[in-house]
This record gives structure tokens, C-alpha cells and sequence, in this order.
């Protein structure tokens, strides 16, 4: 697949995140991989696709003092129309505090779990 055939996230949610890359982590995103995820580190942004070409994450690296590269922000698409769809369905605030904790968790397990597969990457499957 071509990188013109990639579809960028448009309506995303922010996840706050802190995580620290040693310059061989940055070696490894910048060869990129490919199987049933696409995974391409462009102009310092981390990005994630599907093998369908629509992008489900994507985290920018900044170069610290230190010559490592921090992530302070995930973004990830939104999930806010299921929420309101929830919500309009009878849904609690208790529940959809716990639905959108559940998605979150899940996010960022799957995020973290691709960097560890594709790259021997780790970096915590927490929100900070």
C-alpha cells in the first residue's frame, strides 16, 4: 500500500501521555512496519494505520536536552458519538465514566502492545 492511499485521523480525542524514547527506539519507528498495521514515523509524528489505510493513532516525539524523545499526547479517533449514543440510550454517568475508562484502557494497551510486538518497544499501557 502507498503512503497517498493512507487516510489521516480527522475527528480525534487527546490522551495524555509520557513516554520516553532512547534514540535506538527512534531508529526502530523510523524504519516503519507493515502487516495488518502500518505503522510510519513521518516529520516526528508516530502513526498508526490500519491495513485498510485509516489512521487509528498517532503520538509526536520531541527531542529533549537529554537526546531522548518524549510523547506527551496520543491522539486516537473519538469515541464521543457512541458516548452520546449511550447517553441517549439511558446510559448513567457512572456507566459512561466506566465505558469511556474501559475505551481508554483499551487504547492504550493496544498502542503499547504494538510498539512491543513490532518494534520491542515498552512503554506504559496507563494514562499518566
Amino acid at each position: 500500500m502507498n503512503n497517498e492511499h493512507l487516510n489521516h485521523l480527522l475527528d480525534t480525542q487527546s490522551l495524555p501521555i509520557k513516554w520516553t524514547f532512547i534514540e535506538a527506539d527512534y531508529s526502530k519507528l523510523s524504519q516503519g512496519h507493515r502487516s495488518n498495521w502500518i505503522i510510519l514515523l513521518q516529520d516526528g509524528v508516530v502513526h498508526f494505520y490500519h491495513a485498510g489505510g485509516d489512521e487509528f493513532y498517532k503520538f509526536s516525539l520531541t527531542l529533549q536536552d537529554d537526546k531522548t524523545y518524549l510523547a506527551e499526547t496520543l491522539e486516537a479517533y473519538s469515541f464521543d458519538d457512541f458516548m452520546e449514543t449511550m447517553r441517549s440510550n439511558g446510559a448513567s454517568d457512572s456507566e459512561l465514566r466506566d465505558k469511556r475508562s474501559t475505551l481508554v484502557d483499551t487504547i492504550l494497551e493496544e498502542v503499547a502492545g504494538l510498539l512491543q510486538v513490532h518494534f520491542n518497544i515498552t512503554v506504559p499501557a496507563k494514562l499518566h
